[in-house]
């Protein structure tokens, strides 16, 4: 026998059925939008995906696609962040950097805080900051990766931690670089690029050495030597100047012949038994010999030994002849008078010793 059964969309108003009317067990029977509801058996997706997945945070929670693949690459991708502050800020009020006049709720990336414990993201608030939920005070963190969505300087930019080992938030120092992976490069100076790679144009005097590593390039005929210690000239002996050589180049060579040098850079004028250039000192002028004036005394003695026969002896004013059978000789300072001079003549030599 046919039962009558009521039409649902047509004889019960709409929204007048209150759950206590249901069957009972009928809220533990489906999914419930509040979570409340737990599955009982295995689910299957039909071939669909869920989406929107949050960031999972305990061992058994289900892994969206950014977070398996930030675990795949040893790093752990968070949300977004609006800009980065990258200087020392304070926690508080709502700031303007790179651009950005930023409101309550938004969060920002600080890398350069005075306490390193403070780098990381933050959510702005008029009053005191707090940490976002996915970077809470005292969770533990692993190397994390940022994106970064507006700014002057820094939007559209990337930034990671480069902390070794697993970060206490608020509590291990926390250091956080630019990551400039994936950026559009371009060679400057002194530099090309091919494909992916970089190298180094070399200009005169500019090698690879053994190891490939970029060396000055020394010229086997010049001073110039390049070794472990550097750049610098090749030593010479004490003494020594620099001077073109035969060919032209510079070379060591010690002075000789006329003049000298000393290691303290004092040059000395040779004038060695009459040779060489006369130096101020080594004229003698006006002296008196040695010897009584008493007309019977011909002995007289020079203070030093005139060179090159330079000695001029006036006699009251008369300029002598030296030599044999004439006025007197000389042999090394001492002079003999072929005459005797009287007393109250004066007797004046001129020469260079």
């Amino acid at each position: 026998m046919t039962q009558t059964q009521i039409r649902g969309s047509t004889q019960i108003i709409a929204g007048s059925i209150s759950t206590d009317r249901l069957v009972s067990g009928w809220d533990s029977a489906f999914l419930k939008a509040d979570g409340s509801v737990a599955l009982s058996g295995d689910m299957a997706l039909g071939g669909f995906k869920l989406t929107s997945l949050g960031d999972a945070t305990s061992a058994q929670d289900a892994v969206n696609l950014r977070t398996l693949q930030s675990y795949v690459n040893g790093i752990a991708i968070k949300p977004a962040v609006r800009g980065v502050i990258a200087s020392n800020q304070s926690l508080t009020g709502l700031p303007t950097s790179d651009g950005i006049t930023y409101v309550a709720n938004d969060i920002v990336l600080l890398t350069a805080q005075t306490s390193g414990s403070q780098n990381g993201p933050w959510v702005v608030a008029s009053g005191s900051w707090t940490r976002p939920t996915w970077w809470s005070a005292a969770s533990s963190q692993k190397p994390a990766l940022f994106y970064v969505t507006e700014g002057t300087t820094y939007h559209d930019t990337k930034w990671t931690t480069i902390t070794d080992g697993s970060i206490t938030v608020d509590t291990t120092s926390v250091s956080i670089t630019q990551d400039t992976t994936g950026t559009t490069y371009s060679a400057g100076n002194g530099i090309s690029l091919t494909g992916a790679t970089f190298a180094v144009k070399l200009g005169n005097g500019v090698q690879f050495d053994g190891s490939n590593n970029v060396a000055a390039k020394p010229y086997a005929t010049r001073l110039i030597t390049v070794d472990s210690n550097g750049i610098g000239i090749t030593d010479g002996s004490s003494a020594q100047l620099i001077v073109a050589n035969g060919s032209g180049n510079a070379s060591w060579a010690t002075m000789s012949g006329d003049a000298t040098i000393g290691n303290t850079g004092v040059v000395a004028v040779n004038h060695t038994a009459g040779s060489g250039f006369l130096k101020y000192g080594d004229l003698v002028y006006n002296e008196t010999p040695s010897g009584s004036v008493n007309g019977s005394n011909t002995s007289f003695s020079l203070a030093s030994t005139p060179q090159n026969s330079s000695l001029k002896l006036f006699w009251n004013g008369v300029l002598l002849e030296p030599g044999s059978g004439n006025d007197y000789t000389i042999s090394g300072t001492t002079i003999t008078m072929l005459f005797t001079p009287t007393t109250g003549d004066k007797l004046r030599a001129y020469y260079t010793k």
